[in-house]
């Protein structure tokens, strides 16, 4: 039973200590929220606008797990083969190494092994109707520092463009619309979006970072086409709750509605790629311990926004953790403590 006095508590001294400007978290078993807790504030420059359950947050990198979700609930329904080179989808791809192109596969862009580098910090445009001309003008710049299935663990937000490239020309619609259709809508999560048009008209949280004892918000939020599969999702700690559910019950969404097999989530969910610090991944999700407790999940960073997801099958729980400020080091203390206390 989750102690909610001592994360109350925890968490506020937490957000005071670490000079966290908001923090949104969340508990969930598989019958739903055990716990929640919002602190803080929005905006420094605005502080009546305190941090509520409704607060949306970029989600940053776990943005990947959407994406692998529709990627493997298109490989479900016999639409995507895992092991087959995605050039079969996606004819004009090229790579700058001769050949790769008719080795990566699905399961390489799903676990950063298939030698590309990479992290997409810029700006740029966010038509998703340009995304293939993009993908096939950049990808062959790229420098590849192994061959896909060396087994080289190289973390790429490019193979993960690649990935809603190739779900976006298999399943024959925008990459977020799909993401909508396969995955969000029938998970209920309507308060998670991509689109700045829809997000900004929500209560939102702004990025905040502290430089040489200065805190400031960053009145800059990146946003760029390419990374919609990787880093571009705005959500809240009470919505992920509802993947996360989708993952503990393997593949049933909170209505009962199966969207993906039995079969293919624990595939998703089989570690399969040595990570670069000893840890495991598997189709788009890390594997690590918080404490005694393995867990699978993933963690985000852009800009200044720090999230976390993390199901931990031992204790029947999944914890979401997001932060507007520029944090990293308190965010395992803040998860294993959760877990630990539920």
């Amino acid at each position: 039973m989750v102690n909610k006095e001592y994360l109350d508590k925890y968490l506020q001294n937490i957000l005071e200590e670490h000079k966290i400007a908001g923090m949104s978290v969340a508990i969930t078993d598989q019958n739903g929220i055990i716990y929640s807790g919002e602190f803080g504030v929005e905006s420094i420059e605005r502080p009546q606008l305190k941090t509520t359950p409704d607060t949306l947050y970029k989600i940053a990198s776990i943005t990947k797990v959407f994406n692998a979700l529709t990627n493997m609930i298109l490989v479900d329904r016999g639409e995507l083969a895992l092991d087959e080179p995605v050039k079969k989808h996606l004819p004009d791809l090229e790579f700058s190494r001769p050949g790769t192109a008719e080795k990566v596969t699905l399961r390489h862009l799903l676990t950063h092994s298939a030698g590309l580098s990479g992290d997409i910090y810029h700006d740029g445009p966010r038509d998703e109707r340009d995304l293939g001309r993009r993908i096939n003008d950049l990808i062959p710049r790229l420098e590849m520092f192994s061959d896909p299935g060396d087994g080289v663990f190289l973390y790429s937000n490019y193979g993960f463009a690649i990935a809603s490239y190739l779900a976006q020309t298999v399943g024959g619609k925008p990459f977020t619309q799909l993401v909508r259709e396969l995955v969000l809508e029938p998970l209920g999560m309507d308060r998670t979006f991509y689109d700045i048009n829809q997000w900004c008209t929500y209560p939102f949280s702004l990025p905040h970072k502290e430089e040489d004892g200065v805190f400031s918000v960053i009145h800059n939020i990146t946003s760029e086409g390419t990374r919609f599969g990787s880093g571009e999702i705005f959500s809240n700690p009470t919505q992920l709750c509802k993947l996360m559910r989708l993952f503990m019950r393997k593949g049933v969404a909170d209505s009962g509605e199966r969207i993906i097999s039995e079969q293919t989530m624990e595939e998703m969910l089989r570690p399969q790629q040595v990570r670069e610090n000893g840890h495991m991944h598997s189709l788009g999700l890390h594997h690590r311990n918080y404490g005694e407790f393995a867990c699978f999940g993933h963690t985000g960073w852009l800009s200044a926004y720090r999230s976390n997801m993390f199901v931990c099958p031992e204790k029947g729980v999944g914890v979401a953790l997001m932060i507007n400020t520029n944090r990293d080091k308190i965010r395992d203390e803040i998860v294993e403590t959760m877990i630990a206390n539920s």
